[in-house]
């Protein structure tokens, strides 16, 4: 499996990077090709990584797998169950998952 190391630091022994832990929710209504999430609204000036984990609600009927596209910014959001990107117009207001982001 050959691995990339020029994207970002490879191995960052500086602390130069920032890491930020949050919870993302899911938006009232959804959009096609998901929700922005840009380095300014997780406090970073540039972000390197973006990995969010799974979403669900409270009663767990649903699982979504977000999907963070860095050249447009989004977040997209997939229904494990038929593995299609979320309806449009979709109130996901009840899913929430963690994340992490590292930047700087």
């Amino acid at each position: 499996m050959p691995i990339d190391r020029t994207i970002g630091n490879y191995h960052d022994s500086s602390n130069a990077r920032i890491r930020k832990i949050g919870r993302i929710t899911g938006p009232a209504a959804y959009v096609v090709g998901g929700e922005s999430v840009t380095p300014a609204s997780v406090g970073l000036g540039k972000l390197e990584d973006f990995a969010p984990g799974s979403a669900t609600n409270a009663a767990h009927t649903t699982v979504y797998h977000l999907c963070y596209d860095y050249a447009t910014q989004r977040v997209i959001w997939w229904n494990c169950a038929t593995g299609a990107e979320a309806i449009v117009g979709a109130n996901l207001s009840g899913y929430s998952a963690r994340f992490e982001a590292i930047g700087y």
